[in-house]
């Protein structure tokens, strides 16, 4: 049932950059939106509803919040590259998350929450994925993402509340911090700065943004049990090194692109997802091919003057899979590690 002719959706982390995105894209006359962030709200302030508060008092959520349809849980601090290793980060934001669960679902009838989780939470398989793939985080943030989805799995489950986990893998668009590697690259070759990377050559894929909207879109409106674990992912994968060269063709740059760096040596994985579980559940796909996502970037950052400053950070990883280049989803079963994911 209902809170009010129209859903009401909650969303944390509504200032980070998947919050930014789905609620500009979520349709106001369809859903009543409460954006929860710790940034002062703005003075137009109606639909969707800002609320200004600290992680630390997620546990009070429900006092701003009568009724909650369906709960969007993004807030997270510890997914920058430099806390993916920090205990003490992660466990706050894990915290965090199960007491605003919790007290949504006591005080405000939620019955529909939504996680986004991480190929993180998988680890460093060494091999494609599906939802089947054992987990072993072997970093805070994937170790914590995971704990959130079990124990809220559990509330959940003795609530009579279905809940969602969609694990993905590499989004990426304009307005994303130039700390991600696509936006490093992107945001240097606009300059004609010279880059440093790995060798590239782990196998990776890249979701636009704009896909993934749609997809949680596809899950707040799906009219079945959202329950379970999906991971969200675009269906095409290719050497990193072959998307690197791409970003470079799109922008026209004259950047030199040094591959082979060794910094961050043996934490760089390929990541193939191979299961179409959310695919045929929620009649998704992902739409924005990746020449079209990078066109819409170099056109963002000529639109901001971007052309100044040296990025100073260097990316590298190391990966295998040095004798594939291009695949698309199901052409490889059965060709790697044995078939693990068939």
């Amino acid at each position: 049932m209902k809170c009010d002719d129209k859903k009401t959706i909650v969303i944390t982390g509504a200032n980070g950059f998947i919050g930014r995105h789905l609620i500009e894209t979520l349709d106001k006359d369809k859903y009543n939106i409460f954006a929860i962030t710790r940034q002062k709200a703005p003075e137009c302030n109606i639909n969707p509803k800002y609320i200004t508060l600290e992680v630390a008092d997620y546990d009070r959520i429900s006092q701003h919040i009568l009724c909650c349809d369906v709960f969007i849980h993004l807030a997270w601090i510890g997914n920058k590259k430099e806390l993916l290793d920090d205990e003490k980060t992660n466990r706050t934001s894990y915290e965090a998350g199960l007491a605003a669960i919790n007290n949504l679902i006591e005080h405000s009838r939620c019955h529909r929450v939504i996680l986004p989780g991480s190929y993180y939470e998988y680890g460093d398989t060494g091999c494609p994925i599906d939802e089947n793939t054992p987990v072993e985080p072997v970093n805070a943030y994937g170790k914590y993402k995971l704990k959130l989805y079990e124990e809220a799995s559990d509330l959940c489950d003795r609530k009579g509340v279905e809940l969602a986990e969609l694990r993905l893998f590499s989004v990426y668009g304009d307005d994303d911090s130039t700390d991600k590697f696509y936006n490093y690259c992107m945001s240097n070759m606009i300059r004609n700065n010279a880059l440093s990377v790995s060798s590239c050559t782990q196998m990776h894929s890249f979701l636009h943004i704009d896909d993934l909207v749609d997809a949680i879109i596809a899950v707040i409106d799906y009219p079945g049990d959202i329950s379970g674990v999906y991971n969200v992912s675009s269906d095409t994968h290719m050497q990193l090194k072959s998307f690197v060269r791409q970003m470079k063709d799109i922008t026209g740059s004259k950047s030199r692109i040094q591959f082979g760096n060794n910094i961050a040596s043996g934490k760089g994985r390929h990541r193939i997802m191979l299961s179409g579980n959310f695919q045929d559940k929620f009649d998704w796909f992902p739409r924005v091919l990746f020449s079209e996502g990078g066109k819409r970037t170099m056109e963002y950052y000529i639109s901001r003057n971007d052309r100044g400053g040296v990025e100073s950070s260097s990316y590298a990883a190391s990966g295998c899979f040095e004798g594939l280049s291009y695949i698309r989803f199901g052409s490889i079963k059965n060709r790697i590690c044995g078939g693990l994911a068939a």
